[in-house]
C-alpha cells in the first residue's frame, strides 16, 4: 500500500513540475517573440563595432556565472548577478565574450542560448560595451 501511495505522489509531483516547465517555456517564448531588436550581431561584432543603444540579438555558450552569496541584510559588496557568454563553449579571451546582467540560476554552463540584450544608454561609442542587460533568451 505504501508503495502505491509513494508512486502516486511521485507521479503527481512529476506531472506538476512538467506542467510548470511548459508554462515557463511558453512565457519565455512569448517574451522572445515580442522583443523587437535592431538586428543580429555575433559576440565579436558586439565587442568590436560598439553598436548604439538598443536591443540586439546574439547567441553563445554560457562559460561562467556570477551570483552574490551575501546573506540578506549583511553588509557585503558583490558584483551584480551575471552570466558570461562566449562564441565557443570554453572561457575565451575578453574580446570573444560578453557579460550579461541576469539571474544565473536560469542557465546551464556549456549550453548554447539565443539572447536579446539591451545596451545601456550611458555606454560610450568609443569604448567597448562592457555590460549588457538581458531582455529575453531561449535555448538553442
Amino acid at each position: 500500500m505504501s508503495r502505491f501511495i509513494f508512486a502516486t505522489f511521485f507521479f503527481l509531483a512529476t506531472a506538476l513540475l512538467l506542467s510548470s516547465c511548459n508554462q515557463d517555456r511558453a512565457a519565455d517564448s512569448k517574451i522572445w517573440n515580442e522583443t523587437a531588436t535592431k538586428g543580429f550581431l555575433t559576440i565579436s561584432e558586439l565587442r568590436q563595432k560598439h553598436p548604439a543603444t538598443g536591443i540586439y540579438e546574439t547567441e553563445g555558450f554560457i562559460v561562467d556565472t556570477s551570483k552574490c552569496k551575501c546573506p540578506p541584510g549583511a553588509m557585503c559588496k558583490c558584483a551584480p548577478d551575471s552570466i558570461t557568454v562566449a562564441e565557443g563553449d570554453k572561457i575565451p579571451e575578453k574580446e570573444k565574450s560578453i557579460r550579461i546582467l541576469t539571474d544565473p540560476d536560469n542557465f546551464r554552463r556549456q549550453r548554447k542560448y539565443g539572447f536579446k540584450i539591451k545596451i545601456a544608454d550611458d555606454e560610450s561609442a568609443d569604448e567597448p560595451n562592457e555590460v549588457f542587460f538581458l531582455m529575453a533568451y531561449q535555448p538553442k
